[in-house]
């Protein structure tokens, strides 16, 4: 069955594979279109909508120094961008998801 291609729903097209474990099972039949998948290492958590999914990232992964668990590498899918600031790994993960928190007061367009 083919599936729509979406900046959310691309990651079903992916080749998901582990080294150690083999084929990570995931069907794209399995995920309601709807989903936004975490492709950070080894995690594969799927959200309702983009928002859950930047704040899942920045809060589990990205973590915070103050609880002595900040990391300033992206390890989304073939991505091992590095920052020296907090802002600037959160900021950046925003490539990641499709979010868009900002609407135009004048058409309501998302950007």
């Amino acid at each position: 069955m083919e599936y729509p291609i979406t900046p959310h729903t691309e990651a079903l097209e992916l080749d998901l594979h582990n080294d150690d474990l083999g084929p990570i099972p995931m069907s794209a039949g399995s995920l309601d279109s709807d989903d936004y998948i975490c492709l950070w290492d080894h995690c594969f958590k799927t959200y309702d909508d983009p928002e859950q999914l930047y704040m899942h990232m920045t809060n589990d992964h990205v973590g915070r120094k103050s609880t002595n668990n900040l990391c300033l590498t992206c390890h989304w899918e073939k991505c091992d961008y590095t920052t020296a600031k907090r802002d600037h790994i959160t900021s950046h993960l925003r490539v990641h998801v499709p979010l868009k928190p900002f609407a135009c007061e004048v058409c309501k367009i998302h950007s």
